[in-house]
């Protein structure tokens, strides 16, 4: 290293020779020359003093001024101590001596770093000896040149602290050493009993383990592990290790664990066989262990049997009280289901128990009444629960199954008018292997879909299908609709209508579900034929919604008002979310009139009142409105425009009324008779068994006569069905199955039409 302070040059120092004077023996001068002997001793002491203590303060301004600027005084003097100048010398041995302490400093530090490095790395202690001999040598050399004493001091403190610093570390690279290979014995160790282990229990060979042993010993020697009491103490052990797992081993591929168990016993008594080399202590475990086994085999087998029982009994239990599952079962895929029951079934013969096994077969036989009953419709279903129970009561002996068979009957038929309101899902799900063929642009195929599916409907004994669209095929429908503009639009309606014909006011219902206004103007252009005014809507209700994002038109409040006023003063009795729907409609109409520079006057009541009932999907043929809303002896219907607003509705339930003389004793004071009002042309028995309805009340068949008709008021429906009620109430007739009759108006109207 490169001495950081200027190194200190020898000069030559000149001498002078000393003459001594002749010694002149007189006793005069003796005398005299005491005298001046001591006046000058005194001279002497003095200047002395004064010497001394000027070299005093000399060296201690030198001392000061070196210690303030070390550097700059080694600079002042070339490196070289002054030769006669107290304070100069002073100055530079401070500096010196600050210059030295500085680099024994440096010289540390740089020794340190050294060593954590060499821990860090794990480095050879030999080559950090090595690393530690140039630092001192760089460092102690810088002083060298100043003053070889120093740079001696120095060189000899440094020289401790590199060897302390390499016997520190040789000693810790010793003891990890020796740690790892502790380590590596205790590995070989734990190794080597997991091997014994192994081994006694795969091929329980003698020879086995002695070759293990012998690789084992080995390693240890290598690591100077052997040949103490405690090795031979792990090679004992380890063979005991060996014997035990033999003897588990053993155990464990016996077939017959109970004559493995005795034969054991037997080896104990002789300590030969699968007891040789055991210690005493493991032989009595062992032999516990296997009395523990034959104990908790026993307790497990009892609760394995009684715990498979109860896992049976559950499996039974939630396969028959499950109806959608069993339909699930024994529908989609009958092979399977029927091979479960069967599995079922055996496992309950195999426990042995009576109750479980005649649970099981009951349940087979009731899968099987499931099977048969599957593709019935909900009266069918129903009749058949009704049967069996008459002949279980007969019976007096009606047994858990049997009383199950009735009630899963009754579920079924439940699950089947429940499915039935989706009709085409129903049919696809209870005939899984011929599913409707799919909708496709053809009308043909549309067309085919409403036969096959009224012809599936009629056979669950409905007079039509509630629905002609899958739930997937709506919602294509509706998203194509709202991602359509209007001449799109009306091109899908076209195609709907084409299609579907009578059937396309339900197959817009189904697709109101995803897209309600626009579905809604669809089912209302059908009804009413004026594909002008459904653009007119469609066209308002794009305007309306153009997309996310962008700001639609809306309709003025004080006019939306006006058409919301009249939308309940014709159907004040209309459903909230159908409410907002007719409103949003008429308000699209609006707002399309205005784009088609054809305004609709709202402030006129005839026009919002028309407005409002096309809306509902009323027509008008020479100013007469058929369809929208009717008045029914002061109660508002919805009627498919088959059918007259004005009276047509109870023309065709009441018939036209008539006076006619009372039939009886006579009243009053003026002798007239007091007439009676008849109804002629009404519904009739007849009409309503040609559409598929009888009606009921309270379980009873009701007799249609004049009675009747004149108090029966009709519910709404769907805009094309009602319900029919007694009087004002709610109370709606019924089916002979108790399920709301509802009566198809434009089926009513045909036959009607039909007989005249």
């Amino acid at each position: 290293m490169a001495p950081r302070y200027p190194t200190y040059q020898r000069s030559a120092q000149l001498s002078a020779s000393i003459v001594t004077p002749p010694n002149i023996d007189q006793a005069a001068l003796r005398e005299q020359a005491k005298g001046y002997a001591s006046m000058a001793e005194g001279a002497d002491r003095v200047m002395n003093f004064a010497f001394k203590e000027g070299e005093k303060r000399a060296k201690s301004r030198g001392t000061a001024s070196g210690a303030a600027d070390p550097t700059g005084t080694l600079e002042q003097f070339g490196g070289q101590r002054p030769v006669s100048n107290f304070e100069q010398q002073a100055a530079f041995d401070a500096a010196v001596g600050l210059a030295s302490v500085e680099i024994e400093t440096e010289a540390r530090v740089a020794m340190q770093q050294t060593m954590l490095r060499y821990q860090k790395d794990k480095g050879n202690p030999q080559d950090l000896q090595q690393e530690l001999d140039d630092i001192r040598e760089g460092y102690a050399a810088a002083v060298d040149d100043l003053d070889p004493l120093s740079a001696a001091k120095l060189n000899a403190k440094l020289t401790a602290a590199g060897q302390s610093l390499f016997l520190n570390y040789s000693a810790d690279d010793l003891r990890v050493q020796e740690k790892e290979r502790q380590a590596q014995g205790v590995t070989l160790y734990a190794d080597a009993k997991r091997q014994a282990d192994i081994l006694g229990r795969q091929t329980g060979s003698d020879d086995d383990l002695a070759t293990m042993l012998a690789y084992y010993t080995d390693s240890a020697e290598q690591l100077g592990q052997t040949g103490t009491p405690a090795f031979a103490r792990g090679i004992e052990t380890i063979k005991n290790d060996f014997h035990i797992a033999r003897v588990r081993g053993a155990f464990e591929k016996s077939n017959d664990k109970e004559k493995f168990i005795e034969e054991f016993r037997d080896d104990l008594d002789k300590g030969t066989g699968l007891a040789r080399g055991l210690f005493e202590g493991d032989k009595k475990t062992l032999g516990n262990e296997q009395l523990t086994w034959m104990r908790g085999d026993l307790a497990a087998k009892k609760r394995a049997a009684t715990e498979d029982k109860a896992r049976l009994r559950a499996d039974i239990r939630d396969t028959g009280s499950d109806v959608r599952e069993i339909n699930k079962l024994v529908g989609q895929n009958f092979e399977q289901g029927r091979e479960k029951i069967a599995r079922l079934v055996k496992r309950a013969t195999d426990t042995g128990d009576k109750e479980l096994e005649r649970d099981a077969l009951a349940l087979q036989a009731n899968v099987a009444t499931m099977s048969y009953f599957r593709k019935a419709s909900p009266m069918a279903i129903r009749a058949a629960a009704t049967a069996f129970e008459k002949q279980a009561n007969a019976d007096r002996d009606v047994n858990p199954y049997e009383a199950s068979r009735i009630t899963m009957l009754r579920k079924m038929a439940e699950a089947a008018e429940a499915g039935l309101s989706k009709t085409a899902d129903y049919h696809n799900e209870v005939n899984p292997e011929a599913p409707f063929a799919p909708i496709t642009p053809d009308s043909r195929s549309m067309q085919s879909r409403v036969e096959a599916a009224d012809d599936f409907a009629v056979s669950m004994g409905l007079q039509r299908a509630q629905t002609y669209l899958t739930t997937g095929e709506a919602n294509f429908y509706g998203d194509r609709l709202a991602d359509s503009d209007t001449n799109e639009q009306i091109a899908i309606f076209t195609q709907l209508y084409a299609g579907f014909g009578k059937a396309t006011p339900t197959v817009m219902q189904q697709i109101a579900k995803s897209n309600p206004i626009a579905a809604r103007i669809g089912g209302m252009t059908y009804a009413s034929g004026d594909v002008d005014f459904a653009r007119q809507t469609l066209n308002g209700f794009n305007a309306m919604s153009p997309g996310p994002g962008l700001p639609g038109q809306t309709l003025e409040k004080e006019n939306s008002d006006v058409i919301e006023a009249e939308i309940a003063r014709v159907m004040p009795n209309m459903p909230g979310d159908e409410y907002a729907r007719v409103l949003r409609t008429a308000e699209a109409a609006v707002i399309g009139s205005r784009i088609a520079k054809a305004p609709l006057d709202v402030g006129k009541p005839d026009v919002v009142e028309k407005l409002v009932n096309q809306t509902l999907g009323a027509k008008y043929v020479n100013g007469e409105q058929f369809g929208g809303a009717a008045n029914y002896s002061g109660r508002s219907v919805m009627v498919p425009n088959s059918v007259r607003a004005e009276g047509g509705l109870e023309d065709l339930i009441k018939g036209r009324r008539v006076n006619a003389p009372m039939r009886g004793r006579q009243t009053g004071t003026s002798g007239f008779s007091r007439g009676v009002t008849d109804y002629q042309g009404g519904i009739t028995a007849e009409e309503l068994a040609d559409i598929g309805i009888v009606l009921y009340m309270r379980g009873k068949p009701i007799a249609i006569d004049d009675k009747f008709r004149q108090s029966i008021m009709p519910k709404t429906f769907d805009g094309k069905s009602v319900y029919l009620t007694i009087g004002n109430t709610d109370q709606a007739l019924q089916n002979a199955d108790g399920t709301f009759a509802l009566i198809d108006l434009d089926a009513l109207m045909n036959v009607r039409n039909a007989g005249y």
